[in-house]
């Protein structure tokens, strides 16, 4: 069996080694590779630091706010895209595809959603999308964004090109996001066009800075340290 688990699951259990099938392409295999992105690309990150404290209140099946940690809010705009190829095998179907975009969060399950565009009819050269979308984070440390482009048929949506990044790497402001076909090479020129911000959810909607230690999840957190008590006999 050549197929692939969900390393998300592992890595939010605090795993940071996840064996994987490389000569199979899909979705396991982007968050594989887009999660060692971190770091420089160098292959190694650290677990989330609120797991590296000595007292932690953390589970990997949180579904709600995870105690030490700092909730934001992605504010994700798809603005464009360009030069978008048609789908592999597909030369029977014309010259012209009928694209849309899912945004996909991955990460603890109170994280985990999904999102699309609309679909715009017959332009793969600049399909204008103009539409926002916004995802509430409880652990940032563990969240992943996947931008997948699809094409929309009726017998079936056929891949065109995704990019998938951990929210960590996520830049503010307007970027060229460089689309990565099926097997995960990076396609010449196939980009999506996008505005990104990220907020503070406890700060009141303000935009979160990221020092440089923030990014590389070295925040100071603050717990309920546990007290010794003494039972009287």
């Amino acid at each position: 069996d050549s197929s692939n688990v969900n390393p998300q699951d592992f890595w939010n259990c605090g795993c940071q080694i996840v064996a994987m099938n490389y000569q199979t392409p899909g979705p396991m295999m982007d968050l594989h590779t887009g999660w060692f992105l971190q770091n420089g690309g160098c292959g190694y990150v650290l677990r989330p630091s609120l797991m590296r404290e000595e007292v932690s209140y953390f589970s990997a099946n949180t579904k709600g706010i995870v105690p030490g940690a700092s909730p934001q809010v992605l504010h994700v705009k798809i603005i464009s895209g360009q030069n978008f190829p048609k789908p592999k095998g597909a030369c029977a179907k014309g010259d012209v595809i009928d694209p849309y975009v899912c945004l996909e969060i991955h990460g603890i399950p109170a994280d985990c959603t999904e999102q699309r565009t609309k679909t715009v009819q017959q332009n793969s050269d600049n399909p204008i999308f103009d539409e926002s979308f916004e995802f509430q984070i409880n652990l940032p440390e563990l969240a992943m964004i996947r931008f997948v482009v699809l094409d929309d048929d009726y017998i079936g949506d056929e891949f065109i090109g995704q990019y998938t990044i951990p929210l960590e790497c996520l830049q503010s402001g307007y970027r060229h996001i460089p689309l990565r076909s099926f097997i995960g090479d990076i396609m010449e020129h196939v980009t999506l066009f996008v505005h990104i911000a990220i907020t503070n959810r406890s700060g009141g909607g303000k935009p979160q800075k990221r020092s440089l230690t923030a990014r590389m999840g070295m925040k100071t957190r603050d717990y309920t340290m546990l007290r010794n008590t003494s039972l009287k006999t």
